[in-house]
């Protein structure tokens, strides 16, 4: 599967194949990828000219074509090969992305998003209504949900969007917000609409190779100081560097913009006072080079306190 595209930034080839009632196009348009054959055409004129890019984007959209086709048995073939740890990494969670970014965005909060290194997957290029349904559970692509890291992130967004037999309701839980907090929330809205939408979308998926996905993000949902310290100092993540964007706002327009973008998107986090982004920023007001994730991921001061920024 995919034998043509293993390693990602290598120009695809055309592949011809013995058609089993039609194929999925990848590499160069009009052609089909080895091992992906599908029962009936999925791909549109303007989707295989997408997929004429060669390297991530090729196969980021290649996965989100066959995530769009809502075909369950070729969506169970993409997953297991993305869960497969014999592939490459970079393989892997340009599929991982590519699929999330074809699912619905479950509870969109007011329809914005923001964010640049926070994690995730997602292209932001919408999807089909309600979830993608399965065969059967997809237990690699759970148990990879459960990990940190990139892959983790894409696949709690697949994980959210599809549906299998016996698949549990997801519990209904919603944060209440003060008046206060509402207009904040409000507020934050606006703020990244003319900030952030550029480089996150919309939708909060972020765009390609330039904004990383906030919906389901474990940054975004995590706690609040740790999203501070990405706002004010960056982070640097798979996808790039992301600026310190939040470090000329004030602290109510900081605290705005996480209440946000932590309500949006199917993203259900408290809200954030400008209080608790003062006490960070006065923190960790020593840093002054971006953050790693193994920095964030080991909690309040990174390594030993101070991290590499002092």
């Amino acid at each position: 599967m995919l034998s043509l595209l293993q390693t990602p930034g290598t120009a695809a080839r055309a592949v011809v194949v013995q058609h089993r009632g039609g194929g999925v196009a990848g590499g160069r348009a009009g052609t089909v990828v080895p091992g992906m054959e599908v029962e009936a055409p999925v791909v549109t004129p303007s989707a295989a000219a997408a997929m004429a890019k060669p390297g991530a984007d090729a196969i980021s959209n290649l996965a989100a074509t066959i995530m769009r086709s809502r075909n369950g048995e070729n969506v169970q073939r993409i997953l297991g090969f993305a869960t497969d740890t014999r592939h490459p990494e970079a393989l892997r969670l340009a599929i991982l992305r590519g699929a999330a970014s074809a699912l619905p965005t479950a509870g969109r909060g007011g329809g914005g998003g923001f964010g640049g290194g926070f994690g995730g997957g997602g292209r932001g290029r919408g999807g089909p209504v309600g979830p993608v349904s399965v065969g059967a559970e997809p237990e690699a692509l759970i148990a990879m949900s459960k990990t940190s890291g990139d892959l983790a992130d894409s696949s709690k967004q697949i994980v959210a969007g599809l549906t299998w037999p016996g698949k549990p309701a997801p519990p209904v839980v919603t944060q209440s917000r003060t008046p206060e907090q509402q207009a904040r929330f409000a507020a934050g809205q606006k703020i990244y609409a003319t900030e952030c939408i550029g480089c996150h979308m919309e939708n909060g998926q972020g765009a390609g190779h330039v904004g990383a996905s906030l919906a389901g993000s474990r940054f975004v949902n995590g706690q609040a100081a740790t999203l501070v310290r990405i706002m004010t100092a960056g982070k640097e993540g798979s996808i790039g560097l992301m600026p310190p964007a939040g470090s000329q706002m004030t602290d109510e327009q900081l605290a705005s913009i996480l209440t946000f973008i932590r309500g949006s998107f199917g993203n259900n986090a408290p809200a954030v006072q400008p209080a608790e982004v003062k006490e960070t920023r006065l923190m960790y007001s020593y840093r002054k080079t971006p953050w790693t994730e193994p920095e964030l991921n080991a909690g309040r001061g990174g390594r030993g306190g101070r991290g590499r920024g002092n």
